[in-house]
């Protein structure tokens, strides 16, 4: 256990079961799990053993230091099967010895980052695998149709590189209606058919579908998959298309403490700026975390937190460290655990709401200093 005030609590059962849902709704097609941004803000040292010893072997990052950091807890496992481990998110003058060295698989987006690939594999002597990293719409990093060709040519003489994958990244996919979806696929089909063709290679990775092509398409495109958000059983969509994320499981609790509780007067104010006074007398609890932890300060006024399995509103000011609920004339003690968001508290997806952003960014501006610890079963 942990003596932090606040803490992120990770039930890597939770992440197993929806693992597992991913890969029946993928109907078997190999699955890589994205573990960038520290998992998502759940602890990259707690979710990928876990996912390693449910018999996860394909892992993504976006950054080389990322991709490193989960080669390295990898090697510390007992279980010494192969993994794979891929990033895409690295710039042109990157030094790539490190991760070709130990067989880190590089997405190549740009013709441009092709040169410090090679010259890897000629000062490590080792065989760079890659993946081909294709824009069909999204218009960020990737190969368009031009650049494709440049790049294939390049490497139809090239020694010391192995493409092993090609892979794009889909705009609309959390709109399952929007056509543009099926325009990215068949634009990513044909361009995987030239890399065949030009290449001379029959078998390739091909991975397109991320966490809500996975729930909602059907047939799920491509043969490989990158299950993010939904891993850690977050929906990916919003309104009525969140009935396809039914049967995850969230895999985050967050839990704070009652620091001090007060009996308060009618007419007092909460939290830098006053912007709450109570209307009658009342107690404040005051609750460990902040906008220092990650906890959204554009949620001030509208928040809820759970003690004891009640709600109770956030009033005043999300300040960096701490934050006030007002609790009534509840029987609020210091030291009384308080959920923030979770198990036994409000949703993920409602502190997104509060603060006007998606539970992407809930989960993973969680900060430094709050301790991800893994939840015991009995």
């Amino acid at each position: 256990m942990t003596s932090a005030p606040l803490t992120a609590v990770i039930d890597t059962r939770a992440l197993v079961h929806n693992v597992q849902l991913l890969q029946d709704r993928a109907a078997g097609k190999q699955l890589v799990a994205i573990v960038k941004a520290d998992a998502y803000g759940h602890g990259v040292n707690l979710v990928v053993p876990a996912l390693a010893r449910a018999g996860v072997t394909h892992f993504g990052t976006a950054t080389i230091p990322e991709a490193l950091a989960v080669k390295d807890i990898l090697a510390d496992l007992s279980d010494q099967r192969d993994h794979t481990v891929m990033c895409w998110l690295y710039e042109p003058q990157a030094e790539l010895s490190e991760p070709v060295e130990r067989g880190i698989e590089l997405g190549v987006g740009s013709p441009a980052t092709l040169e410090a690939i090679f010259n890897a594999a000629h000062t490590t002597g080792k065989t760079a695998r890659i993946h081909l990293k294709v824009d069909t719409g999204l218009g960020r990093n990737g190969l368009n149709r031009t650049q494709l060709q440049l790049v294939l040519e390049q490497l139809s003489t090239a020694h010391g590189v192995q493409v092993c994958g090609v892979m794009t990244h889909l705009a609309c996919a959390d709109e399952p209606k929007n056509d543009f979806n099926t325009i990215q696929v068949e634009r990513f089909n044909q361009d995987v058919d030239t890399v065949k063709t030009t290449l001379g290679v029959d078998s390739l990775m091909e991975h397109i579908a991320n966490s809500p092509a996975i729930l909602s398409m059907d047939p799920v495109p491509g043969n490989t998959v990158r299950a993010g958000v939904a891993m850690y059983g977050l929906s990916p969509f919003e309104g009525e298309n969140r009935a396809y994320s039914e049967g995850l499981q969230p895999a985050m609790t967050l839990v704070s403490h009652v620091c001090a509780a007060k009996d308060v007067p009618a007419g007092q104010g909460a939290s830098y700026g006053l912007r709450y006074t109570t209307s009658a007398p009342s107690k404040f609890a005051l609750i460990a975390g902040g906008y220092g932890d990650g906890i959204p300060r554009q949620a001030s006024q509208k928040a809820h937190v759970a003690i004891h399995g009640k709600a109770f509103p956030v009033v005043g000011s999300i300040a960096m460290d701490q934050m006030i609920a007002d609790v009534g004339d509840a029987q609020v003690s210091p030291g009384d655990p308080v959920v923030v968001w979770g198990n036994g508290g409000p949703h993920v997806d409602e502190w997104a709401q509060w603060a006007g952003t998606i539970n992407y960014d809930i989960v993973t501006r969680l900060g430094s200093r709050v301790p991800r610890v893994e939840q015991e079963h009995t």
